[in-house]
């Protein structure tokens, strides 16, 4: 009894301490403060610590402005570690060729998440994402610059509601006046038929608007933001995180194992959930990622 009134004191006292450090800076361009507080993850109680969030996933303009100072800096070994596999938006069965030519170089894209990067890219971004930040904020003030975990960016993306299954802390996909919330796959009656009494669905071709507001991918900043002002935790791009069955694991980058979060534009309504997981193994149009912030 006396070890559990113990710990809980020690999650009190690091949730005050952590909430009057980052207050420290005010604000992070582009970036939303996630405050600490307890969350509920596989029936687990857990005192999660604050951080800042990138507001959106991290866009195809940033992501160029990254490697272009990779080159700046001759870093030519990192440079060519980073750079988007383009080729993966040749799907099968699809029509996007077009994609693998536009969707990253072309300026009608800046705003739109950047996909078909890798984990190493994602952890060089966010270290060089971290040696600007410090020598805009000071070595003083900016611990680390990293992809979150899947507690952490389940907690984020819920807003802390213990139990939410969108971001946006509904049960449903669409506001009161029926437009969505998310950018997904949306499968309709339209979408279902019945063949010798077996309910099947139609497949529809990846190219086609399934009337959600968005042709494939939708901008960074679009649609609802949550509680916490972040934008498509719910749907457009699944997002890398490492994965913790337990929040005291490490989160060593040498130690990581990313899976990807969220659901993602081509993801059924079901599968947007802030808790839904897909394995990530390679480069590829579905995931992107956003990284979040420590503070000293």
């Amino acid at each position: 009894m006396k070890s559990i009134l113990l710990l809980s004191l020690c999650c009190v006292f690091l949730l005050q301490s952590n909430a009057k450090e980052s207050s420290k800076i005010k604000k992070i361009d582009g970036f939303v403060f996630v405050p600490s507080g307890k969350f509920v993850y596989n029936e687990a109680a857990l005192a999660v610590l604050s951080f800042w969030m990138s507001q959106g996933e991290v866009t195809n303009l940033q992501y160029r402005e990254f490697l272009s100072d990779l080159k700046a800096q001759n870093r030519t070994e990192d440079f060519k570690k980073a750079l988007p596999d383009t080729a993966a938006w040749n799907l099968t069965g699809t029509y996007l060729v077009p994609m693998m030519n536009l969707y990253f170089s072309h300026p009608a894209y800046n705003n739109y998440p950047v996909v078909n990067v890798n984990t190493e890219g994602a952890n060089l971004y966010c270290g060089w994402l971290l040696e600007n930040l410090k020598k805009e904020y000071g070595n003083d003030l900016i611990k680390s610059v990293r992809l979150p975990t899947n507690i952490e960016w389940t907690y984020a993306a819920s807003a802390g509601i213990d139990g939410a299954i969108y971001s946006w802390a509904g049960k449903y996909l669409r506001d009161s006046e029926g437009n969505f919330m998310a950018n997904f796959k949306n499968i309709g009656d339209e979408n279902s038929t019945t063949i010798d009494s077996v309910a099947q669905i139609i497949p529809k071709s990846f190219g086609e608007n399934f009337q959600d507001g968005a042709y494939l991918i939708a901008q960074s900043i679009s649609y609802s933001s949550n509680l916490f002002n972040l934008y498509n935790m719910s749907g457009n791009v699944s997002e890398l995180v490492v994965a913790q069955s337990t929040f005291g694991e490490s989160t060593r980058q040498a130690s990581q194992q990313i899976v990807a979060i969220g659901g993602n534009w081509n993801s059924t309504g079901y599968d947007i959930r802030v808790t839904s997981e897909i394995p990530f193994e390679k480069a590829n149009p579905f995931v992107g990622f956003r990284p979040i912030i420590s503070v000293q």
